[in-house]
Protein backbone atom coordinates (compact mmCIF):
# COMPACT_ATOMS: atom_id res chain seq x y z
CA UNK A 1 0.00 0.00 0.00
CA UNK A 2 2.41 2.62 0.72
CA UNK A 3 4.67 1.86 -2.03
CA UNK A 4 1.37 2.05 -4.20
CA UNK A 5 0.23 5.22 -3.23
CA UNK A 6 4.08 6.80 -3.67
CA UNK A 7 3.57 5.89 -7.02
CA UNK A 8 -0.12 7.26 -7.37
CA UNK A 9 1.17 10.64 -6.02
CA UNK A 10 4.66 10.69 -7.75
CA UNK A 11 5.76 13.93 -9.77
CA UNK A 12 6.88 11.39 -12.60
CA UNK A 13 4.84 10.10 -15.18
CA UNK A 14 6.01 7.16 -15.83
CA UNK A 15 6.00 6.13 -12.28
CA UNK A 16 2.55 7.02 -12.10
CA UNK A 17 1.69 5.38 -15.11
CA UNK A 18 2.59 2.27 -13.69
CA UNK A 19 -0.08 3.21 -11.02
CA UNK A 20 -2.47 3.53 -12.80
CA UNK A 21 -1.86 0.33 -14.60
CA UNK A 22 -1.28 -1.85 -11.38
CA UNK A 23 -4.86 -0.81 -10.64
CA UNK A 24 -6.36 -1.40 -13.63
CA UNK A 25 -5.29 -4.79 -13.50
CA UNK A 26 -6.37 -5.78 -10.30
CA UNK A 27 -9.48 -4.05 -11.01
CA UNK A 28 -10.28 -5.91 -13.89
CA UNK A 29 -9.05 -8.97 -12.12
CA UNK A 30 -11.70 -8.48 -9.74
CA UNK A 31 -14.45 -7.54 -12.37
CA UNK A 32 -13.58 -11.04 -13.76
CA UNK A 33 -14.10 -12.88 -10.80
CA UNK A 34 -17.43 -11.07 -10.02
CA UNK A 35 -18.50 -11.96 -13.42
CA UNK A 36 -17.47 -15.43 -13.34
CA UNK A 37 -19.85 -15.86 -10.10
CA UNK A 38 -22.76 -14.42 -11.75
CA UNK A 39 -22.23 -17.22 -14.53
CA UNK A 40 -21.66 -20.17 -11.46
CA UNK A 41 -17.88 -20.18 -11.66
CA UNK A 42 -16.11 -20.65 -8.65
CA UNK A 43 -14.13 -17.81 -7.65
CA UNK A 44 -12.04 -17.39 -4.20
CA UNK A 45 -14.16 -16.41 -1.03
CA UNK A 46 -13.02 -12.67 -1.22
CA UNK A 47 -15.43 -9.48 -1.58
CA UNK A 48 -16.41 -8.83 -4.26
CA UNK A 49 -17.37 -5.22 -6.30
CA UNK A 50 -19.83 -4.23 -8.40
CA UNK A 51 -18.35 -1.25 -9.71
CA UNK A 52 -20.46 -0.01 -12.91
CA UNK A 53 -18.81 -0.17 -16.64
CA UNK A 54 -19.21 3.56 -16.86
CA UNK A 55 -15.97 4.38 -14.02
CA UNK A 56 -12.99 5.46 -15.44
CA UNK A 57 -9.99 4.70 -14.88
CA UNK A 58 -9.06 8.04 -13.10
CA UNK A 59 -12.09 7.38 -10.64
CA UNK A 60 -11.08 4.16 -9.97
CA UNK A 61 -7.14 5.62 -9.18
CA UNK A 62 -9.42 8.54 -7.09
CA UNK A 63 -10.93 6.01 -5.23
CA UNK A 64 -8.24 3.92 -4.05
CA UNK A 65 -5.75 6.84 -3.26
CA UNK A 66 -8.46 8.03 -0.79
CA UNK A 67 -8.80 4.67 0.43
CA UNK A 68 -5.20 4.51 1.39
CA UNK A 69 -5.07 7.96 2.49
CA UNK A 70 -7.96 7.63 4.58
CA UNK A 71 -6.22 4.48 6.26
CA UNK A 72 -3.11 4.49 6.68
CA UNK A 73 -2.74 2.24 9.78
CA UNK A 74 -3.01 -0.91 6.98
CA UNK A 75 -1.06 0.67 4.10
CA UNK A 76 1.65 -1.78 4.88
CA UNK A 77 -0.41 -4.71 3.56
CA UNK A 78 -0.22 -5.68 0.16
CA UNK A 79 -1.15 -3.17 -2.37
CA UNK A 80 -4.14 -5.48 -4.33
CA UNK A 81 -5.93 -6.06 -0.76
CA UNK A 82 -6.48 -2.24 -0.63
CA UNK A 83 -7.41 -2.01 -4.35
CA UNK A 84 -10.03 -4.79 -3.54
CA UNK A 85 -10.88 -3.47 -0.40
CA UNK A 86 -11.55 0.15 -1.70
CA UNK A 87 -13.90 -0.72 -4.78
CA UNK A 88 -15.78 -3.01 -2.17
CA UNK A 89 -16.57 -0.52 0.07
CA UNK A 90 -17.46 1.98 -3.19
CA UNK A 91 -19.31 -0.24 -4.88
CA UNK A 92 -20.68 -3.20 -3.33
CA UNK A 93 -22.76 -6.34 -5.21
CA UNK A 94 -26.04 -5.73 -3.57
Amino acid sequence: GNALLADCESQNPSIRNFCWGYIAGVADALAGAVDGAMHGVTVSAHKTNCFPKAVTMRQTTDIVVAYLKNNPQNRHRVASEHIENALSERFPCR
